[in-house]
């Protein structure tokens, strides 16, 4: 894995990229909650 995008290690949750470029979100309590992606949008406000 490539990269942690969120390094705030008091937050629930975080992100990883893939060598690859799969996004992964997951539960930094729960180990077996996460989320995988190989594609991503971003969010428009």
């Amino acid at each position: 894995m490539k990269s942690e995008t969120d390094t705030d290690e008091k937050a629930a949750y975080a992100a990883i990229e893939t060598e690859d470029g799969q996004l992964v979100i997951y539960d930094r309590n729960e180990e077996t909650a996460w989320l995988q992606s190989d594609h991503t949008v971003d969010v428009s406000a």
